[in-house]
């Protein structure tokens, strides 16, 4: 039964304020509400790295059985965002990343997992479709509910309508050289090789 999920948050934030939030799998349960998570998983270095937690996630506002599944931490991109691996009710990939806006960034969180049998929907529902929508909509609930609790406390103390933060502002600035400059060498380094690889005219015969 396949489980297809996406949400997004504007935050006024930096993408690197952002990062250390959601790449703290231990800390996640300070600020997600109904997520609960403790440290497990392959040896001691990754129970006190964080890096993977056993998770118990309940919908919102809703009586309904939690979901519960391991979170590995399987890749970390700083201020761009953190790849995920889910195993258990939800059993599949799952992904946080950022994207600048004008004045802070947009978190975007999608996941792509199966819902095995022993997923709580899957055991009060009897046919695929009614599963697939009911363990769809209840991660959408509590993905959204943590969304909107991390951009509180991102935001907490800003007026609304104030001016973006300065800092903000020069984190994009530089971003944006970067990207040019990083363009502009592909550009010149496909020029370069295009022009290597052209024949080379022969000299008229006198």
């Amino acid at each position: 039964m396949r489980i297809d999920a996406w949400d997004s948050v504007f935050v006024r934030a930096r993408r690197r304020d952002v990062h250390p939030w959601l790449a703290d799998l231990g800390g996640w349960q300070q600020w997600w509400p109904g997520l609960r998570a403790r440290p497990c998983g392959d040896g001691p270095w990754a129970a006190a790295h964080g890096r993977v937690q056993s998770v118990v996630l309940w919908p919102p506002g809703r009586r309904r059985p939690p979901q519960r599944y391991t979170v590995r931490l399987t890749e970390e991109r700083p201020g761009l965002g953190v790849r995920l691996r889910y195993c258990g009710d939800l059993d599949g990939e799952a992904e946080f990343y950022y994207l600048d806006e004008p004045s802070g960034c947009v978190v975007h969180y999608l996941v792509r997992a199966e819902a095995g049998p022993e997923a709580p929907a899957a055991r009060q529902v009897a046919q695929p479709a009614p599963q697939a929508a009911r363990v769809t909509a209840d991660h959408r609930a509590a993905a959204r509910a943590g969304l909107n609790a991390l951009k509180d406390r991102l935001e907490a103390g800003r007026e609304p309508g104030a001016e973006p933060d300065p800092a903000l502002l020069a984190d994009q600035r530089l971003a944006i050289a970067e990207y040019r400059a990083r363009v502009a060498a592909e550009q010149g380094c496909a020029a370069a090789n295009a022009a290597a690889a052209a024949p080379t005219a022969s000299p008229e015969a006198g």
